[in-house]
């Protein structure tokens, strides 16, 4: 069995559905786009307002996408830096003390492009505790990133990251210049 779990059903939504994601939408935009940087209570409050499971000692800063409150897990000490996209159709936790940096998109939604239909699927992440993601980091469905590891800048992370490593994905590749004479 896969750790990807296939969605049918996913841009088909009841009408309580459709009603919870138009009030996040209405009520987030102004809470991200004109708070402080320094109000992390109102953005934690509203998340939590909307079913984030969030600790109250954490930072989120302004401008920051999230798909769906619900599936947002934040534990004590964690960071999500402005201007991030949470593309959370599955859970997403962030462990004690992990920091996303500024424009990492963090996706738990891709499609199956080995099938005609090209289903949705979707898996959760999690970031360990005292995890780093820097900043322009795009990370996968269903990755795990380790306890105390480091994503390096502009990575791509598809697969697990074990903890206490510091990554660059995709691998840097050092090439000789070669001039013809």
């Amino acid at each position: 069995m896969t750790k990807f779990k296939e969605l049918n059903r996913v841009h088909i939504f009841s009408l309580k559905q459709k009603i919870y994601r138009l009030s996040w939408q209405i009520i987030w935009w102004p809470v991200k786009k004109l708070t402080p940087r320094n109000f992390h209570f109102l953005r934690i409050w509203t998340l939590r307002l909307f079913g984030a499971d969030i600790h109250w000692n954490v930072s989120i800063y302004p401008n920051i996408e999230i798909y769906d409150p619900k599936n947002l897990v934040m534990e004590e000490g964690s960071c999500i830096s402005p201007n991030t996209d949470i593309y959370n159709v599955e859970r997403i936790t962030l462990k004690k003390g992990a920091s996303i940096s500024q424009y990492t998109f963090i996706c738990t939604a891709s499609h199956n492009y080995k099938t005609v239909a090209m289903e949705t699927i979707a898996a959760p992440i999690v970031i360990g505790q005292e995890a780093w993601v820097m900043s322009k980091v795009m990370i996968g469905p269903g990755v795990t990133v380790g306890d105390r590891a480091v994503i390096k800048s502009g990575s791509f992370v598809y697969r697990n990251i074990p903890s206490n490593t510091v990554v660059c994905l995709p691998p840097e590749r050092l090439e000789k210049n070669y001039v013809k004479e």
